[in-house]
């Protein structure tokens, strides 16, 4: 794979399950899931292939997929942001806070955290500080 010099670096997309991690690096979304996209950002990001809408290959270039589980494997070093949404509300409460302080320990300083809808930081705010509560956007507080 080849990595162009990009101001965003590189993007982790991680999941445990390879057959999933198979179907994100085709990059390929339905037109229903890209009606949420500005259309400059479909225009710039996005070209129309048989079955929807794949991801250019410069923006594919900068993903890097790999199967990784939160749970057990060490956490990805001097991360900006991790997108772990609908993952904790699997977990119960003694493994969400060993996810959430592995995921606050791979953060750099003022890191963001997203969850999904369904999920808080609970008893774990000593971990991290709400951005934006309802979008579920957190900030690692150390």
């Amino acid at each position: 794979m080849h990595y162009l010099p990009s101001p965003l670096g590189v993007i982790f997309a991680t999941d445990v399950n390879e057959s999933e991690l198979a179907k994100a690096r085709k990059c390929i979304y339905s037109t229903r899931v890209v009606q949420a996209v500005p259309p400059s950002s479909l225009r710039r990001f996005f070209r129309q292939v048989n079955g929807g809408f794949q991801v250019t290959a410069e923006l594919r270039y900068k993903c890097m997929f790999s199967r990784h589980d939160l749970t057990k494997d060490p956490p990805f070093p001097r991360i900006d942001l991790v997108s772990c949404r609908n993952v904790l509300i699997y977990l119960e409460p003694i493994l969400q806070r060993k996810v959430l302080e592995t995921i606050a320990y791979a953060l750099n300083p003022g890191g963001f955290l997203l969850l999904g809808k369904t999920e808080d930081i609970g008893a774990h705010a000593s971990l991290f500080t709400a951005v934006e509560w309802k979008n579920k956007l957190f900030r690692k507080a150390r």
